[in-house]
């Protein structure tokens, strides 16, 4: 029996069905996923870390499908995204995908004190109040401290709406992050009706899920990319692999301030990444 070390420390029995799993999710075949768990737990030693899982099946995956070659784990990526105002314009993107109306946040009068919020939604005419929350490190939990503001928000803005300092009256909260939720937020968000999505939440239809069925990628799961590159991609607003796809050559050319060759590239590259999925 061999034990894997998780993120948080903890131990677990290395479980086979959990890397095919994972290929399955990275868009790899039923055979593949099989052929590549096998090969996993013939190299796995007691102790180690789900990181290193992670990284001999990306290594392994590269055997079948070239793109792998090119890209970062989801969930890493997404840390790379700078949380103002990339990952909340990234979040609102994936929202609108999801059928929501989007305006983007700003300062609102509350009954007792002014609130800065990351944007307000209406879908089905509801309106929410978007809370977006950004973790640089892919592991960190998003905890209960993030539901009791946002709800104590909420609360503050709607009795300034029965007031009549605001005219906007929200019916739900949502709160968006890129890691998973603690149990006490989940427990807590269940008991006040607060929607949840982040990383595994809800079940199968988190954030990795949601980026999954709408190809909605970002930039920064391509490996090659330096950290200005990034940065010049994302300030020109290109947010997503499929952006730089549906983006003619010439046009990129004038929006990023990147040479041809390289250009030519990174697009190349953002392709045979896009075609895994």
């Amino acid at each position: 029996m061999k034990l894997v070390t998780r993120a948080d420390g903890s131990k677990q029995i290395f479980d086979r069905r959990k890397v095919i799993n994972t290929c399955l999710k990275m868009g790899l075949n039923k055979r593949e996923a099989e052929n590549i768990s096998l090969m996993v737990e013939e190299e796995c030693y007691n102790g180690i870390s789900t990181g290193e899982i992670l990284k001999k099946i990306f290594t392994l995956a590269e055997q079948y499908r070239e793109g792998f070659k090119h890209r970062l784990d989801l969930k890493f990526a997404i840390s790379l995204l700078p949380p103002k105002p990339e990952f909340e314009s990234f979040t609102r993107l994936l929202l609108q995908s999801q059928g929501f109306n989007t305006s983007p946040g700003g300062v609102f009068k509350g009954k007792c004190v002014e609130h800065e919020i990351d944007g307000v939604l209406s879908r089905e005419d509801i309106t929410y109040l978007l809370e977006v929350k950004h973790h640089l490190n892919h592991h960190a939990y998003t905890g209960l401290d993030v539901c009791l503001v946002a709800y104590s928000t909420f609360n503050d803005l709607n009795a300034a709406f029965f007031e009549g300092i605001s005219k906007i009256y929200f019916q739900k909260v949502l709160i968006v992050c890129n890691t998973k939720f603690s149990a006490h937020a989940k427990k807590y968000a269940a008991c006040k009706g607060i929607e949840l999505i982040g990383w595994k939440t809800p079940e199968n239809k988190g954030l990795e899920e949601l980026i999954r069925e709408k190809k909605l990628y970002p930039v920064t799961v391509l490996n090659s990319l330096s950290r200005l590159e990034r940065k010049i991609l994302l300030k020109a607003g290109f947010l997503t692999l499929k952006q730089i796809i549906n983006q003619d050559i010439d046009e990129l050319k004038k929006k990023v301030k990147i040479n041809e060759l390289r250009l030519r590239k990174i697009r190349s590259e953002a392709e045979k990444v896009f075609t895994i999925y």
